[in-house]
């Protein structure tokens, strides 16, 4: 399975390495979500604009970033998987990839919008957020990788389903729930900013991964 993504202008080789350099920790967290074994998840360098991402002989996907017609990035994306599991994951992953290399870098930091799953309502939707933003957000340092040395996080209710969370200076936003009147499924609204690599890297991580958990049907 072959496909191209072609990105906005505002995504240079450097950032989107960085993005692709996260699969295997998307990959390896779904897995846990979903109580999937699998070999061990391994990046190799093939060329200087080239990276391949493996595990075992179940998942091989290389991603190769080309320069476009306008100045802006493509990233071509070769899949090969030999079961359901790893082509049900790596399809989300790219999905994601897809939206994110789509849109400008800026927007994708600063304002999200998820749409969730028909089945989450009111009274499940606003704990589970609540409990991602725990796991992810303030125990950031067991996610990822990441060393973590930013103030400990903090959510705050403003009342009207709307949410305020922060770490300091480095890491602020809000997130808020409402329903669509025409499709009648929630959305959550986030809008985000951060003041270093690191912490836009953790909020892209930590959306991403909601965004993940939001799209299926609840537990």
């Amino acid at each position: 399975m072959s496909q191209v993504i072609n990105c906005h202008p505002d995504w240079n080789e450097k950032k989107i390495k960085n993005t692709i350099k996260r699969v295997p920790y998307d990959i390896d967290r779904l897995r846990k979500q979903y109580n999937w074994a699998g070999k061990k998840i391994k990046v190799k360098k093939l060329k200087s604009n080239l990276i391949e991402i493996s595990s075992g002989s179940e998942l091989k996907c290389t991603f190769l970033i080309g320069e476009g017609t306008s100045n802006n990035k493509y990233v071509q994306i070769d899949l090969e998987v030999i079961n359901e599991d790893s082509k049900m994951i790596m399809e989300s992953i790219i999905q994601i990839l897809r939206d994110s290399f789509e849109r400008s870098f800026l927007d994708i930091l600063t304002q999200r919008t998820i749409k969730c799953h028909p089945d989450w309502d009111e009274s499940n939707l606003i704990p589970h957020v609540k409990d991602m933003l725990i796991d992810i957000f303030i125990n950031v340092e067991t996610v990822k990788g990441f060393k973590w040395i930013g103030k400990n996080g903090v959510i705050e209710d403003l009342g009207y389903n709307k949410y305020q969370f922060s770490s300091g200076e480095e890491i602020q936003g809000t997130f808020k729930f409402e329903k669509d009147p025409t499709e009648g499924i929630y959305v959550v609204q986030f809008d985000t900013k951060g003041s270093s690599n690191r912490a836009i890297s953790i909020l892209v991580d930590m959306i991403n991964g909601i965004k993940l958990n939001l799209e299926k049907e609840p537990e």
